[in-house]
């Protein structure tokens, strides 16, 4: 899944993959790439055995979360600034109330058994609700 408006996409803005249009992405150099796409959210995908989960670039205002991410080589390309990308640009990947994504290389436990790990995931702290297990 690509938005970028180098491919033609002169913008993206609003609901992009909602609960109705799941993705399933798997095999790819990228599983979602974001070229400056604004509040929209992406939720219920699968994103499996690429060699990055996600690429993001200039995009702000946007909601990402459960979602599955399994075996992928990294989370992130190296192009990717999750400090400028996320925390400066508006951007989450947990709906604020307690559901993140779902990442196979989580490492963190679950002590009062609710499914959400205790501790946010490794990845530059990028999702505070990592779930336990895949969502989809």
């Amino acid at each position: 899944m690509r938005i970028d408006p180098g491919l033609g996409n002169r913008h993206c803005e609003g609901p992009v993959y909602p609960s109705n249009a799941p993705v399933y992405k798997s095999g790819s150099y990228w599983g979602i790439a974001m070229g400056l796409c604004s509040n929209s959210l992406f939720k219920y995908n699968v994103i499996k055995n690429n060699d990055y989960a996600f690429w993001i670039q200039g995009s702000r205002g946007n909601t990402l979360y459960l979602n599955d991410i399994i075996g992928n080589t990294a989370a992130f390309d190296k192009v990717t600034d999750l400090g400028m990308s996320f925390t400066e640009q508006n951007n989450t990947w947990d709906n604020g109330w307690g559901k993140g994504n779902y990442w196979s290389d989580y490492q963190g436990q679950d002590t009062n058994g609710d499914w959400i790990g205790d501790t946010n995931l490794p990845h530059n702290g990028v999702d505070n609700y990592p779930l336990m297990g895949p969502y989809n």
